[in-house]
């Protein structure tokens, strides 16, 4: 095997980390990692959601692997299946988010069924294939002891964001490319003052949490405690994720008409010039197919959708977050 690349972004979690070899992405495990993975390879849900496509495809690795970032050997090393096209939350559209967000707390719910948690909860443990979002951190799950670890992350990554574009209308792509982890409970108190923290969601996800941390000193364990006392214990965590799962469900922003949204309706071309045009780029992309199209300017996606027909994989681009969850 050719010399291992690390990813950059996979340095957090001692006992998990990702690195590519000869193109294919591989994860080390140590000891507890691979004895997590034993756990989670011999339970139901673990294959089901791997083969319905909402949990990435992996097996254990059989060729010999680089070491470790120390020179140690991996207790195991799995392989996982490439995302042919990487995107990040910062760069998603609200539905895309609000997709992944409901992906996560699914699979979490199918997991504590079994004594399995997430022992994180941020947003870049999901990727989209197409437009289905897949989970990708197969390193986080851990036998579940106590709270969900995770919902912390999750409130800033995926939670608060989804808030406050939904009740307040700000859009949150700009703030989290601005803080890769996520919103900080306090800010996020302060954008829902008055009757504001009433919205929906806001008071127990927002206000409470936001009070509960500034009780708490910043190690996990006194998080773990505070809030297992605030109800989100063990024996609550399952009703606690469906009630966010729910409550995640139901968030929608409510859009008007925007610049691109109503483009086919606005455009200058005449129907005549609207069919050369689909003429000239069908032909253009049947004489050469693709394995990806990338329509930057996609507008109300239709080019896009054309040439998903002469393509694996077409990722379309545009300025106007309200054409993009339309499609």
């Amino acid at each position: 095997m050719g010399s291992a690349i690390p990813e950059p972004a996979s340095f957090r979690d001692p006992d998990s980390a990702v690195f590519y070899a000869d193109r294919r992405v591989l994860r080390g495990l140590s000891e507890q990692g691979a004895s997590d993975w034993r756990k989670l390879a011999g339970t139901d849900f673990f294959p089901r959601l791997v083969d319905e496509g909402q949990i990435v495809r992996t097996a254990p690795y059989q060729a010999e692997a680089p070491p470790g970032p120390r020179g140690e050997p991996w207790s195991l090393v799995l392989e996982h299946e490439r995302i042919p096209v990487v995107s990040y939350p910062f760069e998603w559209p609200f539905a895309m988010l609000r997709e992944a967000a409901v992906c996560h707390l699914e699979l979490l719910l199918a997991a504590l069924d079994e004594g399995i948690t997430t022992k994180d909860g941020t947003a870049y443990n999901v990727q989209f294939v197409g437009s289905r979002p897949v989970f990708i951190d197969l390193g986080s799950f851990e036998t579940a002891t106590g709270p969900w670890p995770g919902y912390r992350q999750f409130c800033q990554t995926f939670l608060f964001p989804l808030l406050i574009q939904a009740h307040l209308r700000i859009a949150y792509q700009g703030l989290l490319r601005g803080s890769l982890d996520g919103l900080q409970p306090a800010d996020v108190r302060g954008m829902f003052g008055g009757l504001r923290r009433f919205k929906r969601g806001v008071f127990r996800h927002v206000y409470l949490h936001s009070v509960a941390e500034r009780r708490v000193t910043s190690s996990s364990e006194s998080v773990k405690a505070e809030l297992g006392r605030a109800g989100f214990g063990a024996e609550l965590a399952k009703a606690t994720v469906a009630k966010t799962l729910k409550l995640v469900r139901r968030l929608e922003v409510k859009r008007s008409g925007t610049a691109w949204s109503d483009y086919r309706d606005t455009c200058s071309y005449t129907d005549d010039d609207a069919t050369t045009k689909r003429a000239f780029v069908e032909a253009a992309l049947a004489a050469r197919p693709s394995r990806c199209v990338l329509d930057l300017g996609a507008n109300d996606g239709a080019y896009s959708m054309l040439a998903a027909g002469h393509a694996e994989q077409v990722v379309a681009v545009d300025g106007d977050e309200a054409v993009i969850d339309g499609l």
